[in-house]
């Protein structure tokens, strides 16, 4: 799906106005705080993160900031040193360090924007016709085709969103 639906030429191509009204909101900051220090490697991420997050949905999320947040949350909770990881047997572990309920509460927050999303397209989907599909849109439209060996669920669509956003995350 990524390869022939999104990354061929004429869908990137599409994807440019996105990145030029990022970039130019990026200028734009830079210059309005000309003189005051500016951590540029933090501006740079945000634009990637705000160039990953439109091409997948398409416009602006309004819960953006919340589900890029706890996306962060997760790889640094993935990521880093866990007590537990070395003592598997030990059941209790991942209760009392809190990881489980910290991982499952951000869990929880990306599910429901992620939900938000999905339903949105859906909802959107009759409405005007669509001049530039998203991997939203994508996903959507692939899962209603009858030739699928694998069927797309519902679940199955936000966790390729998730994995996608994720992915990108982690080349920054």
């Amino acid at each position: 799906i990524c390869i022939s639906e999104l990354l061929n030429a004429k869908h990137v191509q599409s994807l440019r106005h996105i990145r030029e009204e990022e970039v130019s909101k990026l200028v734009s900051h830079v210059y309005a705080n000309e003189g005051s220090i500016i951590n540029l490697t933090k501006e740079i991420e945000s634009v990637t993160i705000a160039i990953i997050a439109r091409a997948a949905n398409g416009k602006i999320c309004k819960d953006q900031e919340a589900f890029m947040s706890t996306m962060e949350q997760m790889l640094v909770l993935l990521g880093g040193f866990s007590i537990a990881d070395f003592y598997p047997s030990i059941k209790v572990l991942p209760l009392l360090t809190g990881m489980k309920s910290k991982l499952e509460r951000a869990q929880r927050e990306n599910d429901k924007i992620l939900e938000n999303m999905v339903k949105d397209h859906k909802e959107n989907e009759n409405k005007n016709g669509v001049t530039h599909e998203d991997f939203i849109d994508i996903l959507l439209k692939t899962q209603k085709r009858d030739d699928l060996e694998i069927p797309l669920t519902h679940n199955n669509v936000k966790a390729l969103i998730w994995v996608s956003m994720q992915f990108s995350l982690t080349l920054l």
